[in-house]
């Protein structure tokens, strides 16, 4: 039988911002907000933010037009949800890491360590990022590189679900 780990690619867009979010809900250890955990990741500089991830998807209301990546950890959280791997509150806005999730980090982090998946391929992340989940990671040139258009070729292939069912219409 196969572990819940096996059956994603970890160097996957989405894969990276589960990990992501998993290891920032895991060390802030208690249920928070949404807007929280973002301000967590943004205070780890674990997420390698380009100006492209500043850009908004836009709502009816531009009062709620966010950056790109609030809406890609968004899906994230819904997907870690779905999984088992976040607690499913009757509380709304309440993010926090299950059992299932810590888990589900453990086998990721054990999967970079042990050659299983390779850190140097999830351009999604920092290279401090890179370090917490494989301490023998350095930096070379055979560091993945974010695709130029990530977000009109590669992210709308699987986000579009989400964008659509939330009401958000990408700019794209």
């Amino acid at each position: 039988m196969s572990t819940q780990t096996e059956q994603h690619n970890l160097h996957g867009p989405r894969e990276q911002f589960i990990t992501l979010l998993l290891y920032v809900l895991r060390d802030l250890d208690e249920a928070v907000t949404r807007q929280n955990t973002l301000v967590a990741i943004e205070n780890a500089r674990f997420f390698d933010a380009v100006a492209d991830d500043l850009n908004c998807y836009r709502g009816n209301d531009e009062r709620l037009a966010e950056p790109r990546w609030y809406v890609f950890i968004t899906s994230a959280y819904h997907d870690a949800v779905a999984r088992g791997y976040l607690v499913k509150h009757t509380v709304p806005d309440c993010w926090h890491i299950s059992e299932d999730g810590r888990r589900e980090l453990n086998q990721r982090f054990a999967a970079f360590q042990k050659g299983g998946a390779d850190v140097r391929s999830c351009y999604l992340w920092t290279q401090k990022f890179k370090r917490v989940i494989d301490p023998t990671y350095c930096p070379s040139d055979r560091d993945a590189q974010r695709p130029a258009s990530f977000y009109k070729d590669y992210a709308p292939r699987w986000l579009y679900e989400d964008i659509r069912r939330t009401a958000i219409v990408d700019s794209l």
